[in-house]
């Protein structure tokens, strides 16, 4: 594999893990934006991967996925085991009097952060700015793709943007949106990413 083909079957493989069922949708346009990668390599990629129906799957990552639940399976037995026998035995644990509330204010204090702290990991402010700058641009309520799709989407378009300089990115942009053709298809953030990254200059007509 060359260093483009790893990186995208990388970039499948992690986003793979994170679904319940470690499938993805056998979607070219979708599996294109994840992995980076044109039509023609992806295909390449693909061939480390197995077909579910209308998804697609690793065998590796699907062993790992099983090791990893029958673990987490195993370690509820022996926490509920463990706590069974401590309670035969008498709670050996002694409650602070007085302290209720301390405790409820701590607890909903840890609470909050560990809520803000999965907030910040999920979500990205450059990312969704430039998403927001982009429909804003463009003139759409929202994008045709899903949610979990267009912050794959925002991510590679803000990444391009920083490859290209901000000023290229917005006037790459602003020629694509002047072409009404064009402009009719910008509510999909997979054709203004493909149309700003393989971007051709129009040919200026010359006068004589």
């Amino acid at each position: 594999m060359t260093n483009e083909q790893v990186g995208g079957y990388m970039k499948l493989l992690c986003y793979m893990w994170q679904e319940d069922d470690c499938c993805l949708s056998n979607d070219q346009g979708e599996l294109e934006a994840i992995s980076n990668l044109d039509s023609t390599t992806l295909q390449r990629v693909l061939k480390c991967f197995v077909e579910k129906g209308n998804k697609i799957s690793h065998k590796r990552l699907q062993v790992e996925r099983k090791k990893q639940d029958e673990w987490r399976r195993k370690s509820r037995l022996g926490g509920l085991a463990s706590a069974k026998k401590r309670a035969k035995g008498g709670s050996r644990v002694v409650q602070p009097k007085g302290n209720t509330s301390t405790s409820t204010s701590t607890s909903n204090k840890s609470s909050k952060e560990d809520s803000a702290s999965q907030k910040k990991e999920h979500g990205n402010k450059n990312v969704n700015n430039i998403l927001e700058a982009i429909r804003l641009k463009v003139g759409v309520g929202d994008f045709k793709e899903s949610k979990k799709m267009q912050r794959i989407h925002g991510m590679n378009l803000y990444r391009l943007m920083e490859k290209i300089s901000p000023t290229e990115f917005g006037r790459r942009l602003d020629i694509i949106l002047s072409d009404s053709f064009r402009q009719k298809n910008c509510g999909s953030l997979n054709f203004i990413y493909k149309e700003i990254k393989g971007f051709i200059e129009p040919e200026t007509v010359k006068s004589f």
